[in-house]
């Protein structure tokens, strides 16, 4: 059974959908990406994560964490239309998994990402509205943050030490890759955790905090902005969300319609360096550990490669 019929078994089984089609689409780096339509002429959005790939455990482990947020975001807030909305099994469950793949499904929402457009003027303000008020709730929501709340452990620093301690393991055209890097890669990651412990004992605000808006999680239907993919959802400063956006040339419109709401609030450089250097080695991390662990066609292995060294070279940018 082809992978489209085991999707359609699981809608029909789990989520009581009959569907009439279901089609891939444009999966991201996490999950394979189906859309389905009901009998009804419903849609649906099916993400499918491998089970095989190094990845997906990391992905998916707080599922039961943040899926009750998003559902609660939907329901109470503003963000009503501007997030994806989840669907249950029909045992009330926020997933499904069988022996291969982890199933997720949500209304699909009609539009296009921002990858090859760029923003509007209109877009950077609905943004900046959509962040905002995220960024209005905190650890009072009704709901238990404690497994998603920062805590500046930098989990990836052991697997990565462990990654590049094994280099004559690692496969060939990995290890050709990184070599220029291993010292760059050292140097930031010391630095990183140095920097985390002093945050730790800071005083700070924590509030909800998406952690992974760009322009690919961003699809503009009509007039609407909608903000996507939500499983690094976190309890998080603030920064954890804007250090994505301080080096766009449009960031002070952005910040000026974000003050709107949060007419108190301040950057913290520190925390917006320590976020801006965390992505740059996690995806590191995560690259290496893909390239080394999974198996992959040539073409999507000689794109993680090219990824990789994207994103080692913002490694020659010393943290400050």
């Amino acid at each position: 059974m082809d992978l489209e019929q085991i999707i359609k078994s699981v809608l029909e089984r789990h989520y009581l959908i009959k569907t009439e089609s279901i089609f891939p689409m444009e999966g991201g780096w996490s999950a394979l990406a189906y859309r389905a339509t009901s009998m009804e002429n419903r849609k649906f959005l099916i993400k499918v994560y491998d089970k095989s790939r190094a990845s997906t455990a990391q992905l998916t482990a707080k599922i039961k964490d943040y899926m009750p947020i998003v559902c609660w975001l939907n329901a109470h807030t503003a963000l009503s239309g501007k997030i994806v909305h989840p669907l249950t099994t029909e045992k009330g469950e926020y997933s499904y998994e069988d022996e291969h793949y982890i199933y997720m499904v949500a209304d699909y929402i009609e539009g296009n990402n921002l990858l090859h457009s760029g923003f509007s003027k209109e877009q950077i303000l609905q943004l900046a509205d959509i962040v905002a008020e995220l960024h209005a709730y905190g650890e009072e929501i009704p709901l238990p943050t404690g497994n998603i709340k920062e805590d500046f452990n930098i989990r990836f620093s052991k697997p990565l030490l462990d990654l590049l301690a094994s280099d004559n393991c690692l496969k060939e055209d990995l290890r050709e890759r990184i070599a220029p890097y291993m010292g760059s890669m050292l140097d930031h990651l010391k630095r990183l955790v140095s920097l985390a412990g002093q945050l730790k004992d800071m005083p700070l605000r924590y509030v909800l905090c998406h952690t992974d808006i760009h322009e690919g999680n961003l699809l503009q239907y009509a007039t609407r902005l909608s903000l996507i993919d939500w499983e690094g959802l976190r309890l998080a400063p603030p920064e954890a969300d804007l250090f994505f956006l301080a080096d766009r040339p449009w960031f002070h419109l952005f910040y000026s319609r974000y003050k709107e709401k949060h007419v108190d609030f301040t950057i913290h450089q520190a925390l917006l360096r320590f976020y801006q250097e965390k992505r740059i080695l996690e995806d590191i991390w995560e690259f290496m550990e893909q390239l080394q662990s999974d198996d992959m066609g040539l073409k999507e292995r000689t794109a993680s490669l090219n990824y990789l060294q994207k994103e080692c070279e913002h490694l020659r940018h010393p943290l400050r």
